[in-house]
């Protein structure tokens, strides 16, 4: 894999690579503001989904006053991006999602799990590639093409696999 051009689908507008690696473990917090809490367990969710770590969620109100020692991923509002853009920061000890409404956050959520299942797990923790991205999609909509006569999976497939019935 070429270690310069970001391994993401869709490739975003820019993104640098960054000579660090995040440890991602069940240790790791994620921290959100007020707006951005359904964010924050979407992407807990999607953690365990993928790669089998449970990390915790806490509002950014609760950490202010702590000493949070171990990986923090925040989700934090950023207001120089559209709807959907978003910026992916990572480091070695922290992982920044900022962006301007929610579903800019999701976009980034999404490029973040594609990143960590690109690791394996290694002891308790996956290490991840660290990257600084900026991306705002050229349209507001995602998808993928249903072809049924080339692949056929059948309506009930299709409605809860491909998650057609409704919002993700």
């Amino acid at each position: 894999m070429d270690r310069t051009t970001v391994p993401l689908i869709p490739c975003p507008q820019s993104s640098n690579r960054i000579n660090e690696t995040f440890q991602l473990s069940n240790r790791c917090v994620i921290v959100y503001t007020e707006e951005f809490e359904p964010q924050a367990y979407l992407l807990q969710k999607e953690l365990l989904r993928y790669t089998s770590i449970a990390a915790s969620v806490l509002p950014d109100k609760e950490t202010q006053n702590s000493n949070i020692i171990c990986n923090i991923i925040e989700l934090k509002k950023g207001y120089k991006f559209n709807t959907e853009g978003y910026s992916l920061k990572m480091r070695a000890k922290s992982i920044t999602i900022t962006a301007g409404q929610p579903s800019g956050i999701i976009n980034g959520i999404m490029s973040l799990i594609q990143l960590t299942r690109l690791s394996t797990l290694q002891d308790t923790f996956i290490p991840v590639e660290c990257w600084e991205i900026e991306d705002s999609p050229l349209y507001a909509w995602r998808g993928f093409m249903l072809d049924e006569a080339r692949h056929f999976w059948g309506m009930k497939k299709s409605k809860t696999d491909f998650r057609l019935d409704g919002p993700l």
